[in-house]
């Protein structure tokens, strides 16, 4: 079992890591956002999805760890955390401090991660909604239709387009 939790804190290590590399990269994406730098957004996106497969990767690999301890410690995998996991570690205080440090670290790093990823949703929606402003201004043309007759009662078609920018039609 101990090589087991040994496993388990390398891999929880290691994920810790991409987390918060994830969150570097979500920092420098919010000033490029701000910056408004399309062809670096692709790039840092597309660095994201890489380090996001790679958190997928070890998590299954954490998953399959963490299987494994529950079929040692006789435990079901539903009711098994990090915590339940340091309260059986009565006799190894390094590996119980590790694992806390550990476990707090990707609590630290998920939500950070979290709060950068909404901060960067709100810019960009915030953006997308400048774009759709300027389309609507750009594309809406005012028509003003005033219902003035003729001799005779025929409707006198006086319908004048205004747009808001000057245009070669």
């Amino acid at each position: 079992m101990p090589g087991l939790i040994y496993d388990l804190m390398n891999v929880l290590e290691m994920e810790s890591e991409y987390y918060s590399e994830l969150c570097a990269r979500s920092k420098e994406k919010t000033q490029i956002i701000i910056e408004n730098k399309v062809d670096k957004l692709k790039e840092i996106t597309e660095d994201e999805q890489i380090l996001v497969s790679k958190v997928s990767k070890l998590e299954k690999k954490r998953e399959q760890i963490v299987s494994d301890i529950c079929i040692v410690l006789n435990v079901t995998s539903k009711s098994f955390t990090i915590t339940s996991l340091i309260e059986k570690l009565d006799n190894s205080e390094d590996e119980r401090d590790r694992l806390v440090k550990i476990r707090d670290n990707i609590f630290e790093k998920t939500g950070e991660l979290k709060k950068l990823n909404e901060k960067n949703k709100l810019l960009l929606e915030q953006a997308l909604g400048f774009v759709n402003f300027t389309l609507n201004a750009v594309n809406s043309g005012k028509k003003v239709i005033n219902n003035d007759y003729r001799c005779g009662g025929q409707l006198m078609d006086n319908a004048s387009g205004v747009s808001f920018f000057d245009a070669k039609q």
